[in-house]
């Protein structure tokens, strides 16, 4: 759709934890920006309600508490095993992923990327992959006319 603006045009959506605006807390502010030019700029930015996640909120978005949780974790383990303690107790890796959650500065990536694993593992039901062999100059002519 061609818009005519002379200013930009700023859309805000908010994703929150429920509609009563004193109990309930946001969880995803996004926008975009569409200048006159026509040039477009985007922002996700996922906010810790400090609340479990409802069941209203997780069924549209399909993100749980225990999704974060489970990324959270793995994000500990690899932590971990950065510096070769590949043999750490279940509750030590519990705690650390609690603490993280608890911290903003990682709240936003750990949603991201629960996200990003629940997208990936959707795709993998319904996208079926044509496996095709190709010569070098036949890929490099793929990418140019792209």
């Amino acid at each position: 759709m061609k818009l005519n603006l002379t200013r930009p045009l700023i859309v805000f959506d908010l994703e929150t934890t429920g509609l009563d605006f004193i109990r309930d807390r946001i969880i995803q502010i996004s926008y975009i920006k569409v200048s006159p030019d026509g040039t477009e700029e985007r922002e996700n930015i996922f906010v810790n309600p400090e609340k479990p996640i409802p069941r209203e909120v997780v069924e549209p978005t399909g993100i749980n508490d225990d999704d974060v949780k489970a990324v959270a974790k793995e994000a500990a383990r690899i932590q971990f095993a950065q510096y070769g303690m590949t043999n750490i107790p279940e509750e030590y890796i519990e705690k650390y992923a609690n603490d993280m959650i608890k911290d903003e500065k990682y709240v936003d990536n750990l949603v991201e990327r629960a996200i990003d694993s629940k997208l990936a593992e959707s795709l993998k039901k319904v996208v079926k992959l044509n496996e095709k062999t190709v010569s070098l100059d036949d890929f490099n002519k793929m990418m140019q006319e792209k």
